[in-house]
């Protein structure tokens, strides 16, 4: 089992036993994510994020997401995503 596969199995294990994930560890999730082309569980993750986890986005957290949709072909909800955000794009 290659290893981004390993860890969005393990976050998700982590989770579900009760973890409280903090930033770093939904950077590493959305870089996963990423690398596996799987934006659906990556968004999933994204709207967890605050919602369950109670971790604020930081403009990292933006960047990754935004960094997902676009390498995988998804532009149009990259450039979305980026009307949407409750923050001030940085250039």
């Amino acid at each position: 089992m290659d290893t981004e596969k390993t860890q969005s199995i393990f976050f998700t294990e982590f989770k579900e036993a009760g973890g409280r994930p903090d930033g770093k560890m939904f950077l590493g999730v959305f870089y996963a994510c990423n690398t596996l082309c799987d934006i659906n569980e990556g968004m999933l993750h994204f709207e967890s994020m605050s919602k369950v986890s109670g971790v604020a986005p930081s403009m990292d957290h933006y960047v990754a997401v935004v960094k997902m949709l676009g390498s995988t072909g998804y532009l149009d909800e990259a450039f979305e995503f980026i009307i949407d955000m409750p923050v001030e794009p940085k250039y």
